[in-house]
């Protein structure tokens, strides 16, 4: 595989796209096989599989068959194997059955794999592949205890250990799968099962590197030293606190009032709120019908699932970190300042450089994407009937874009050709639109001649 994509330290994208697609074409001949449906006079298509294991391995959530009734026991296994690796990443997978097996990989190898793992590239490989299946591994024992222990009041044993422990590698994972075609609805005014998923899907996409240098400060002062973590920690949690309390507060407001919620209690309207702000950033569950929201919501939702979670998570959208660079260098500009100085650092004009990119190739790429759907699934319709699904049709390319399984729309019933844009979404999605369009470059980017400077006129 590394031969066919080419050296890892010159294409490192690339492999990891392949690596991805492997998985992908494997994950479909395991669901495609007749072991993985439940009724056999419905079994799944081979484009069902596909879709399903494209959904698993980018952890994105969007289903066109019910995992809870058309899937067997073994059909799920697969579909959480696929979760849990694609959670993880395949790089770092990979990487973890080398050193396991002794075999070595050269210094750019070990480079590059840690410093997409742990955010800095000198780390032993061996102590942070460790660390990060130990994080993942414990982040997901103690959400399965606690929901193992919940759901044995209304389940029988075996039924309440698998579905605690489906729904705890999900939700660390950021899938937003769940053994229930309502997701969490039937748990929407439980406190234990809604605060033990929405912790695990912080957890999941703060990122390792965030998690990593907390522990590292832990160690060294026993407490959480704030001056001494890194940047992209202090950035990643602040916009990570920004993001949650400013969905929280427009949910809670903009839903406050609306009938649909008529009657239901001051705490059940803020679990909700809270709960939606948590898992529009890319886990994809949802404790309520989606389409009691009203639009002004849904947009709010949209742009939550845009940005997404930490870098180096099992989380997607274009980052966390991206979004907050970007206000930063606006406010900067705005106060007539060259630099773009935050908390005594400044951000090197490249990282400005890559946000500004991937936030043009997201927006470009849904842009394109919601032109297609919206012409494929409204050939023959009103235009009154198109007009209604206009949003449907973008709330689900957003969705699948930021990896987060989230829809209001009837995935079950779009046409093929729907699919597979959706399929291709999710596959760019996961690996970031700068990561997909860079692993088909033929070569690394070459600076251009340079000519005279001449600035255009803006505003």
């Amino acid at each position: 595989m590394l031969k066919l994509a080419g050296p890892l330290n010159r294409y490192p994208a690339r492999v990891t796209s392949l690596g991805f697609a492997v998985l992908i074409l494997v994950g479909t001949g395991l669901l495609y096989g007749p072991w993985t449906s439940a009724n056999a006079e419905k079994p799944l298509t081979l484009l069902d599989a596909f879709f399903m294991a494209t959904s698993g391995v980018c952890v994105t959530g969007l289903s066109v068959r019910s995992l809870a009734n058309e899937f067997t026991v073994v059909g799920q296994i697969i579909m959480l194997l696929l979760i849990q690796i694609g959670g993880l990443g395949i790089m770092t997978l990979t990487t973890f059955v080398l050193l396991a097996s002794g075999t070595r990989g050269g210094l750019r190898h070990h480079l590059v794999i840690t410093s997409t793992i742990a955010g800095q590239s000198r780390s032993d490989l061996r102590k942070v592949l460790r660390s990060v299946f130990l994080l993942t591994m414990f982040s997901e024992f103690i959400g399965f205890v606690i929901l193992f222990f919940r759901f044995l009041f209304e389940m029988p044993f075996l039924t309440a250990f698998w579905n605690a422990l489906f729904l705890s590698v999900s939700a660390f994972c950021n899938a937003g799968f769940a053994l229930d075609d309502r997701s969490l609805i039937a748990f929407q005014r439980d406190p234990t099962v809604i605060i033990t998923i929405a912790s695990l899907i912080i957890v999941g996409g703060i990122g390792y590197p965030v998690l990593f240098d907390v522990a590292a400060n832990l160690k060294r002062s026993k407490r959480v030293d704030w001056v001494n973590l890194h940047l992209h920690s202090k950035l990643t949690i602040l916009g990570t606190v920004l993001l949650l309390v400013g969905g929280f507060l427009s949910i809670l407001g903009l839903e406050w009032n609306n009938p649909s919620f008529e009657g239901e209690s001051t705490w059940f309207r803020i679990i909700t709120a809270a709960f939606q702000s948590v898992t529009c950033r890319t886990a994809g569950f949802n404790s309520v019908d989606l389409t009691r929201f009203g639009n002004g919501t849904l947009i709010v939702m949209m742009l939550l699932m845009l940005i997404g979670a930490g870098p180096c998570s099992t989380a997607g959208g274009m980052k966390v970190t991206t979004f907050l660079m970007l206000v930063v260098h606006a406010m900067n500009r705005f106060r007539g300042r060259q630099n773009v100085t935050m908390f005594r650092r400044t951000i090197p004009q490249i990282a400005i450089d890559r946000a500004m990119a991937t936030t043009m190739l997201f927006f470009s790429v849904g842009a394109v994407a919601s032109i297609a759907l919206l012409s494929l699934e409204q050939i023959g319709q009103t235009r009154e009937t198109q007009r209604f699904q206009f949003l449907q049709i973008v709330f689900e390319v957003v969705s699948a874009m930021g990896t987060v399984g989230l829809s209001i729309n009837d995935t079950y019933n779009m046409t093929t050709a729907s699919k597979l844009v959706l399929v291709a979404l999710m596959f760019v999605g996961r690996l970031g639109p700068i990561s997909f369009f860079s692993a088909l470059a033929n070569s690394p980017g070459k600076a251009g001649l340079q000519y005279a400077s001449e600035e255009p006129i803006t505003g």
